[in-house]
């Protein structure tokens, strides 16, 4: 069901902070005695910019791995690799935001199909962002022969690559509400599981929470390059961490 085309008085639903409805596409969230309404929809094309906007100003400054390697290291610089990251899969239509009637966006949720690995790391210019992805590789490669024996009859996975909120809108739900979305349309288009990748303590958490199961994990501690630890995260960021869930089950 494309959620765009209906009417979003039809959809419309104030429901307690933090809960998440399963079927309707709009919801609330409240801050300091204030409430945002919000919408869940598609990114499409057309909403590269502002997505990449909310993703400047949150993403690539506070996740975990960003932070540690000092990615952004001015108030008005960008790291084009990182950008070229987020948006290369919005053309699968299968990524989500949280958007209110005004156009603010709340949350995302940038989706594609899962592939091996992350591509080829030594093409990467950005020496901070390379670190990172060396590190996501070296995990996908080991996740996958535990996929290949853990699911074998899989033939289609959706991945859920970055997952963020606006930080002033935090802990309201939002991010939950994204993961659920986006379950959902993987079982629309034909997905068999759904796969989050978590570098963030917090991130992991709320996705444990809906009943994802944790099949890798690499702590950080272990991670290391000629003997020493690569990422040295503050608490309670120890791990990079692979969720899956059946698009099937309840």
């Amino acid at each position: 069901m494309d959620i765009v085309n209906l009417d979003p008085m039809i959809l419309f639903a104030k429901v307690a902070v933090g809960e998440v409805p399963c079927a309707l596409f709009w919801d609330s969230a409240e801050l300091a005695g204030t409430s945002m309404d919000y919408e869940i929809r598609i990114v499409t094309e057309e909403d590269t910019e502002a997505v990449l906007e909310l993703l400047k100003k949150n993403f690539f400054l506070d996740e975990p791995l960003n932070d540690y390697v000092k990615l952004i290291e001015f108030k008005d610089s960008t790291c084009e690799e990182l950008e070229q990251f987020c948006k290369e899969k919005i053309h699968e239509k299968n990524s989500v935001m949280a958007i209110t009637p005004s156009g603010q966006i709340l949350g995302v949720s940038l989706n594609g199909t899962l592939e091996e690995d992350y591509g080829d790391v030594e093409q990467c210019q950005n020496p901070k962002f390379k670190k990172i992805l060396k590190l996501l590789n070296h995990c996908a490669k080991i996740f996958q022969p535990i996929f290949n024996e853990r699911f074998p009859k899989s033939s289609k996975v959706l991945n859920i690559r970055v997952l963020s909120s606006d930080s002033a809108w935090r802990g309201q739900g939002i991010a939950g509400a994204l993961i659920k979305r986006s379950r959902q349309i993987a079982q629309e288009q034909g997905y068999d599981l759904i796969r989050v990748d978590c570098s963030s303590h917090f991130s992991a958490r709320a996705v444990s929470k809906l009943g994802y199961e944790l099949v890798y994990e690499l702590k950080y501690e272990d991670y290391k390059d000629n003997g020493e630890v690569v990422f040295k995260l503050p608490h309670p960021h120890t791990c990079v961490a692979f969720f899956i869930q059946s698009t099937t089950s309840p």
